[in-house]
């Protein structure tokens, strides 16, 4: 028999980061399918955005640092694997 890999399911077990990861040119699933995660809760502050989650039972917090111009628009942000992005505006 000769056999053809098409995809692959594996655990994924990452950190904070536990389930299933599916990977294939064609999937289909039937029944409830939960994609993302939801945050309990959002802190906000002149200098920080933090999502709050609870996976696999335990608390799971993600920070976004905010810096701002003087007139207290966001122009960049860092995210929690420290990339930094630039805000840019139009006019």
């Amino acid at each position: 028999m000769n056999r053809v890999k098409i995809g692959e399911i594996v655990p994924l077990n990452s950190g904070d980061v536990r389930g299933m990861e599916l990977s294939g040119d064609y999937l289909k699933m039937s029944g409830l399918v939960v994609t993302a995660v939801h945050p309990e809760s959002i802190d906000i502050s002149d200098s920080a955005i933090v999502f709050t989650y609870t996976v696999g039972g335990v608390r799971v917090t993600r920070s976004y640092s905010l810096e701002t111009n003087g007139d207290g628009e966001i122009t960049a942000f860092t995210a929690p694997d420290g990339t930094r992005t630039e805000v840019l505006r139009n006019g």
